[in-house]
């Protein structure tokens, strides 16, 4: 069945994920709103990619092919330039959607909403029966931006919904390898610029697979942190004069994971208290702990790891 004009167009990169992809268009079809087109958007897979969108025999999805080069705003990009939809939505390959996600961000656009996002379920295992864990969004406050900016993004990529009309305001997803993993965090930061309308969807819409496909790890966390510093400080300065303490934190996680004792120390101790860093200084604190109770050696910056 192929809808002349869909309202919502699913933008969805994949890479040799035939199985994942599969599981995530069935989702995509059980939607309780059918006016939609699926843009698939193959990085060269070696898989059944392919031939899993041409089983489904769905004119309402769309198979594009893309060298994203290991920049997957490149792919998202492709797909949001053969949109044809009023409102864009993310899903990642690995991803799933419950059957009124669609529906109920429809419902938000009516009440006046530009972005919208929610909860979604943490799966851990192929396996996984029971889902009780869940990767929480928070409400972004106003202003919207210094809200993201000094809370951090707690909005999952998978989860959201725009309108298209904000794209022609704030341009297409920063394909910069200097943006690789927080390409999608920059780009809420962006709109949020343009428009307070964030609304965060009662309920949990999805499912997040947190086992496949993850470019985290402490090194390319610093090399984030760095980035987003160096890109927004000077915005970061109309409010305060240190880095948001979700930073701080983030780094001195990061030097622990790597065994850089004396940095992670340092980090966690620079995390002052107020009410708003709260929870984040109790979290320091524990960490500070673990660091005395191991006795660890406390090691002098390594340099050359820190370029």
């Amino acid at each position: 069945m192929e809808i002349e004009k869909p309202l919502v167009s699913v933008i969805i990169p994949t890479f040799n994920r035939a199985r994942d992809l599969l599981r995530a268009l069935d989702s995509v079809r059980a939607q309780t709103m059918n006016n939609w087109e699926a843009l698939v958007v193959d990085n060269h897979s070696t898989d059944d990619t392919a031939k899993i969108v041409d089983q489904m025999r769905d004119g309402r999805i769309r198979l594009l092919s893309v060298h994203n080069d290991g920049v997957i705003a490149k792919s998202r990009n492709v797909g949001i330039k053969q949109s044809r939809g009023a409102y864009i939505a993310f899903l990642d390959s690995d991803d799933w959607w419950t059957p009124d996600k669609l529906q109920t961000s429809i419902s938000a656009f009516e009440r006046g909403a530009d972005l919208v996002y929610h909860d979604m379920f943490r799966v851990d295992r192929t396996d996984q029966i029971f889902f009780f864990r869940k990767v929480r969004t928070r409400q972004v406050s106003h202003p919207a931006f210094k809200s993201l900016m000094l809370k951090g993004n707690q909005i999952v990529n998978s989860s959201v919904v725009l309108r298209r009309s904000l794209i022609d305001v704030v341009g297409f997803i920063d394909e910069g390898t200097d943006h690789i993993a927080w390409e999608d965090f920059d780009f809420w930061l962006r709109i949020a610029e343009k428009t307070e309308k964030f609304e965060r969807l009662r309920g949990t819409l999805g499912y997040y697979w947190i086992g496949g496909g993850n470019t985290s790890g402490p090194e390319r966390t610093l090399q984030v942190l760095a980035a987003i510093q160096n890109t927004y400080s000077a915005k970061i300065a109309r409010w305060q004069d240190t880095p948001p303490a979700w930073m701080v934190f983030a780094k001195g996680k990061a030097e622990y994971a790597i065994q850089r004792m004396a940095l992670a120390k340092k980090e966690f101790a620079s995390i002052a208290w107020s009410f708003e860093n709260f929870g984040i200084k109790l979290k320091s604190l524990v960490f500070r702990a673990m660091i005395f109770f191991r006795g660890a050696k406390m090691e002098k910056p390594d340099r050359e790891k820190l370029r």
